[in-house]
């Protein structure tokens, strides 16, 4: 407790910003103390001197000098220089001023994708810090799209089309990114005679595999350097025009037309013939038929994946379906009864094509027919045409509610649902405004403010929506499995440097209580044990050169401070061995966005899951990313420092230094590397089972395995 009650050298910190003298678009006054009062919970600056002297490093000599003068006391408190700059420049950052900042965010001529990008994040941080409103990542995209330069955004557009609503804020920078390098090879100009004759590149050729390279330019005068045509002769004709945007996109023909003739450019949707519109419209349902044809070896379309319903038990038909009571006029006069079936499993809500004939429903066909698909599932169905019906529905007082339902139809649905049941996707029941009202058994309506009562399904046993059991793996034995692995091995973890990256002083480990040090000599003497960490010397450490971060102690659980004697056997269950890796995160290079593909989000786990009922078990791997070795060209940046505590030798304030052979918790790209390990070994070993282009039955997310089945052996 007595190394708790040192206090922190603040001339020795580092400092947040760089000499503070008033606000400025880069540094706005709300992030100044943000990021201020943040440090100062970090580093444990608990004498109020020592955080004013902090304040004031941070201040440049004008403002300080101000400060000391208005505040007129010889030992200033901190809350007193927090109100005076409060009062000088808290009426800078608004609401109203933080909302004009947001909304005339735009990216300037000549910034850099990844710039504006950083801009961006630093605005929508600044927004939530005043405004006291978090905005969405989705905003955010939006925001960071239509504020793009139009060299970069028309591309961007045209290249995704209606995909990019759904981009993610990363995934659209580094589209972005992408459109900019094409764009900076264009402005190059064109291509000479010589390269004419080169094969065509491909997007992103730029370190590309497997494409071919331009070759290499002639010798340009100096005339000629930089640009594309030859200097101005009086004595050469002009040149001629060239289309900008067929340029910009790469495509032929550039030199052959001007931008205004140009019927490849959207703004020149005009001079597009009416049936080359027609033509173009009906290229993607040909395809889709074509593509669906080949994959059945008819005009039929495939059978495999489709949505599914909650599933009953065998035994007690649709015990466990729920369905609300509706009723709609029929063509005749006659009112017949139907019922509304949730279905947890899709964002689709589905009609049978025969039960839209019975209610004399209107159909409009749609162009081609679309088959829904999902993991996990046995049938297609293929979607007709869309309808609207009126459904009458009473609640649980018997009041009617009328309103009319938008429904998809469908052939090949399960006959059990073709007669008088539809089922309600997701989507529409947010559109309801509804949800599932377990303790009154009833689906509460939040549009109409009603509750209506369910009931159980009067059908059999759904298991889904289309027809089709079960069916049980076929699983390779140890000896397959085995055999398979033979010379698989896990690959080595390497790192990269940035450019101007260099190495940090060592750092001493942070101080903790006597417990927390004695704990972390033994998670580290275990470690060694097991050929995780190598001991070194400081001697060791200049001559190889090794990044030295400071290492602390963590609990695990909330008893872990209980006088319990640690030893080497249950230190494990109760800390955890944690080293600051912000040097060497800060310094690593990034790794392609490729990778990111192995670090599924757990959204699009669940997704793979079926609603219907079956069996899960999970798999914890322990120490899962020690399984993984640093490559001999990169392990040095990851050694670390700690007190000794007297229980591997030496005085309780020894200094030890030691450094990873494996990969570490801390280090930012260990995720990645592990899910690609994880990848590599499921689809060498299991294929059977763990499959990226189908149905699978292992799911991965970061150490953590669930594997289901439909049987319980």
């Amino acid at each position: 407790e007595a190394v708790r009650a040192r206090s922190v050298n603040v001339f020795k910190l580092p400092l947040e910003h760089a000499t503070f003298e008033g606000p400025t678009d880069t540094v706005p006054y709300a992030v100044f103390k943000g990021s201020l009062e943040t440090a100062v919970k970090f580093y444990h600056i608990e004498h109020d001197r020592d955080v004013v002297l902090y304040i004031f490093r941070h201040l440049g000599p004008s403002l300080r000098s101000e400060v000391v003068l208005n505040l007129n006391e010889s030992d200033p408190s901190s809350s007193a220089v927090w109100s005076y700059l409060d009062g000088r420049y808290g009426s800078t950052d608004t609401p109203n001023k933080a909302s004009q900042r947001w909304e005339s965010l735009k990216q300037r001529a000549g910034e850099r994708v990844a710039d504006y990008y950083s801009r961006v994040k630093a605005e929508w941080l600044l927004f939530g810090q005043v405004v006291g409103v978090q905005l969405s990542l989705s905003i955010v995209c939006a925001k960071f799209i239509n504020g793009l330069q139009p060299h970069i955004k028309l591309p961007l557009e045209t290249s995704c089309g209606h995909q990019l609503v759904k981009l993610t804020l990363e995934e659209a920078r580094d589209a972005s990114l992408y459109h900019e390098g094409r764009a900076s090879h264009a402005s190059a100009g064109p291509p000479d005679a010589a390269s004419k004759k080169a094969p065509q590149q491909g997007r992103g050729h730029e370190g590309g595999q497997g494409r071919r390279r331009a070759p290499e330019a002639r010798d340009e005068t100096p005339g000629q350097a930089g640009s594309g045509t030859k200097d101005s002769d009086p004595g050469r004709a002009p040149p001629k025009a060239r289309c900008s945007y067929c340029t910009a996109m790469k495509l032929r023909g550039a030199d052959k037309h001007d931008d205004a003739n140009c019927w490849k450019n959207p703004a020149n949707a005009h001079l597009v013939s009416e049936w080359y519109r027609q033509r173009r419209a009906a290229k993607p349902a040909d395809k889709a038929s074509k593509e669906q044809a080949a994959a059945s070896g008819s005009g039929s379309p495939p059978t495999e994946g489709t949505f599914m319903v909650m599933s009953g038990h065998e035994g007690t038909p649709g015990t466990s379906l729920r369905v609300v009571e509706a009723s709609m006029e029929g063509p005749s006069g006659t009112t017949r009864s139907l019922e509304l079936l949730i279905d947890t499993g899709s964002d689709v809500t589905l009609m049978s094509s025969s039960l839209a004939a019975i209610l004399g429903a209107k159909v409009h066909p749609l162009v081609g027919s679309k088959a829904l698909r999902a993991a996990g599932c046995y049938g297609t169905i293929s979607v007709v045409g869309t309808a609207t019906v009126r459904l009458s529905v009473r609640d649980v007082k018997g009041i009617p509610h009328a309103f009319s339902l938008s429904v998809e139809v469908a052939d090949g649905l399960n006959e059990c649902l073709t007669n008088r049941t539809i089922l309600i996707g997701m989507k529409t029941m947010r559109k309801m405004g509804g949800r599932l009202d377990v303790v009154k058994d009833a689906f509460y309506c939040g549009v109409l403010h009603a509750h209506w009562p369910m009931k159980p399904f009067s059908g059999a046993t759904v298991n889904t929506v289309t027809d089709g059991p079960p069916k049980r793996l076929a699983l390779p034995t140890q000896a397959v499995v085995d055999e398979r692995l033979k010379g698989w091995t896990f690959p080595k973890v390497t790192a990269n440097l940035k450019p101007d990256a260099v190495r940090p002083c060592p750092r001493r480990p942070y101080l903790g209580s006597k417990r927390e040090m004695v704990a972390l000599s033994l998670l580290v003497a275990n470690l060694a044990k097991a050929g995780v960490v190598e001991h070194l010397t400081r001697e060791q450490v200049e001559a190889r050169g090794v990044w030295i971060s400071p290492a602390f102690a963590v609990p695990k659980v909330d008893d872990a401070r209980d006088p319990e004697e640690l030893t080497a056997d249950n230190v494990e269950k109760l800390y955890r061995l944690v080293v600051d890796e912000r040097s060497v995160n800060s310094s690593v290079q990034d790794l392609l966005p490729n990778w990111k593909t192995y670090m599924r989000p757990v959204e699009a786990c669940i997704s793979e899951l079926p609603s219907r009922d079956i069996w899960y078990a999970s798999v914890d791997v322990a120490q899962a990313f020690f399984n993984l070795e640093y490559h001999d060209d990169c392990a040095y940046l990851f050694g670390f420092s700690y007190y000794g505590a007297g229980v591997d030798g030496g005085t309780p304030d020894t200094l030890r230094y030691a450094v990873f052979r494996r990969m570490t918790m801390g280090f930012k790209l260990s995720s990645f590397y592990w899910a690609f390990s994880v990848h590599s070994l499921l689809t060498t070993a299991l294929p059977e089972v763990y499959r990226t282009d189908g149905l699978t039955h292992i799911l991965d997310f970061v150490d953590d395995i669930l594997v289901w089945s439909d049987f319980i052996d």
